[in-house]
This record gives C-alpha cells, sequence and structure tokens, in this order.
C-alpha cells in the first residue's frame, strides 16, 4: 500500500506527464521539506536525481531538517537523508556559505547563507546579503574540499522581477553572473553550465569511470 506522500508525488507525476508528454526526472520539494522515506519514494517513482536538500537549514514548520547534511552531490541515502548512500538517486544539494556561519532569519529559521536573489518569500525581507562575499566563499568551500562533482547551485524564485536592472533580485544576480568567471579562476576553475539533471548524469558517469556505482 502507498503511503500519502508517495500518492501525493505519484499524482504530481502524473499530471506533469499528462502536460507534458514525459515523466520528469528530477525533483525539488517546496521549502526543501523532506523526511527520511523521502529519497526512497522518489527513486520509487522513478525520479533519478534532484535537488532536494540544503545544507544547515532547520525550519522545522517547513518539515526542512538539514543539520550537518552532505554538502556536495552524493547519491542519497534511503534510510537517514543527512548522509550519502546507495540509493540510485543523486541530490545536488543547493550551494550555502558555511564559511560564513549559522544564521538566524527574520522568519524563525537558523541556515546557511545561498546565492538566491532577492528574500525568502520577496524582496522586501531581504537581509542585505553580500553576494559577492556569499560566492567567493562557496568558490572556496569546492577549492578546499575538493568535492568530485564541484557544482555551484541557485535557488532562483520564478516570481522575481529580473526584467527591472534596477531591482534587487536583478542587481544580486547580476553580481553573481559576473563574479563566477574571475572568482573560479582565482582557484584554478572554470565555469560549465549545466542543468541539475546534466549535473545528476555527469555525477553517476564519474562514479562508474571509478567504480563505484
Amino acid at each position: 500500500m502507498r503511503t500519502l506522500a508517495e500518492q501525493q508525488i505519484e499524482a504530481a507525476r502524473d499530471m506533469f506527464r499528462a502536460h507534458f508528454g514525459f515523466s520528469p526526472r528530477i525533483f525539488r520539494p517546496g521549502c526543501f521539506s523532506s523526511n527520511d522515506f523521502t529519497y526512497g519514494v522518489l527513486h520509487d517513482l522513478g525520479f533519478v536525481g534532484g535537488s532536494v536538500s540544503i545544507p544547515g537549514r532547520v525550519w522545522t514548520e517547513r518539515h526542512c531538517v538539514w543539520a550537518g547534511a552532505e554538502p556536495h552531490p552524493h547519491f542519497a541515502n534511503a534510510r537517514f537523508r543527512q548522509v550519502p548512500g546507495e540509493l540510485p538517486f543523486v541530490d545536488v544539494p543547493l550551494s550555502v556559505d558555511r564559511i560564513g556561519g549559522l544564521r538566524t532569519h527574520a522568519l524563525g529559521f537558523q541556515h546557511y547563507m545561498d546565492l538566491r536573489p532577492g528574500g525568502v518569500y520577496s524582496e522586501q525581507e531581504d537581509s542585505g546579503r553580500d553576494h559577492a562575499v556569499l560566492l567567493r566563499n562557496i568558490v572556496r568551500q569546492l577549492a578546499e574540499e575538493r568535492p568530485q562533482l564541484k557544482t555551484i547551485v541557485i535557488d532562483v524564485h520564478n516570481d522575481r522581477d529580473f526584467l527591472d536592472k534596477e531591482a534587487t533580485s536583478a542587481r544580486q544576480l547580476r553580481t553573481i553572473l559576473t563574479g563566477l568567471d574571475p572568482e573560479l579562476a582565482t582557484c584554478g576553475l572554470r565555469p560549465v553550465p549545466a542543468t541539475v539533471e546534466q549535473a545528476v548524469d555527469r555525477f553517476v558517469g564519474k562514479q562508474r569511470s571509478n567504480g563505484h556505482a
């Protein structure tokens, strides 16, 4: 018997397939809500990966608890979401600045700063983050920790104003995009644009070439 979560995600998947003509392979939950069954449910429903986790965020009223979660792409764990496992589902976490330390957001949750342009819910409640510093720290983490697949993943809400060049979200996104090449170059890295699905396929390919999958 399917759980309620399985039924809900399955129904959403079927609605997507009916409208677009193909089944989705990649999943991201709203507010990064999840529990220890989420990865297994997604795998069972045919998803191969996603951007499910946001390392460090603890927002219990949104069912989002990622304290100490693995910060780089990894095979998910079917029993405990916070650590890598052997499930053939690749999680590509949202990039967060762990160098800057944990903060408490005005909405009451604990988190590391991430690169999203604008605030969590609106530009008006944005806390004045310096996106140039955030990007520099995230690149530094990649250079020092050397994960098998280095990724910079940004949460760009589709209700933000990117047409007005002076809008907060547009200015912050511009800071990220113009700073990406030089920041990576300082660490001997270069950017390669990719969708989450392409990143998942690349990670699986690397694992296979190393005899781990």
